[in-house]
């Protein structure tokens, strides 16, 4: 069975001060709460759905997560922020196995 990443949306921020003028609110695209799980033969896929500019911050953890590597070569978890400044929504990643299996 392909291992996998399971990243959940832990916080959603905003600050007006290092956010852009026009960005009036934390993002809209993820919510506290959701969770997606990494796709692919080693775990390697984004999850559907996924933002694309925080998989690209995120891949190569959840890539080592998935392969049951160690983040640092210490951590079976990691937390990680999207790179949004103004309104970065933080994540919780972690070894996803599913059930029954």
């Amino acid at each position: 069975m392909p291992r996998r990443c399971k990243i959940t949306v832990l916080k959603c921020n905003f600050d007006k001060e290092l956010a852009p003028d026009w960005v009036q609110r934390p993002c809209q695209a993820m919510h506290v709460g959701d969770a997606y799980i990494t796709d692919g033969e080693h775990g390697d896929k984004m999850p559907q759905g996924f933002c694309y500019m925080a998989w690209e911050s995120l891949r190569t953890i959840a890539v080592t997560i998935a392969s049951g590597g160690k983040v640092f070569g210490l951590y079976d978890t990691y937390t990680g922020a999207c790179p949004n400044g103004g309104r970065p929504v933080i994540f919780l990643l972690e070894p996803y196995e599913e059930e029954g299996n």
